[in-house]
């Protein structure tokens, strides 16, 4: 997954809402489209399977 933002700087802060409002009709779009493909599980299926999950976080350490 890529939005079309590339011709934006790095350093283009002023231009956020601009980039989000992209990155966000691309994301809605994208997953659209993996849905309709039947790529992704329906949400019945998704919690179904949750009880199979493994949590992996690490806690945070202090970075002073």
């Amino acid at each position: 997954m890529r939005p079309p933002v590339s011709h934006f700087g790095t350093l283009s802060f002023g231009e956020f809402d601009e980039i989000y409002r992209i990155g966000y009709e691309y994301g809605n779009k994208f997953v659209a489209e993996l849905r309709e493909k039947k790529v992704l599980p329906l949400m019945e299926e998704a919690e179904d399977d949750k009880g199979d999950l493994k949590r992996t976080r690490m806690g945070r350490r202090a970075s002073i």
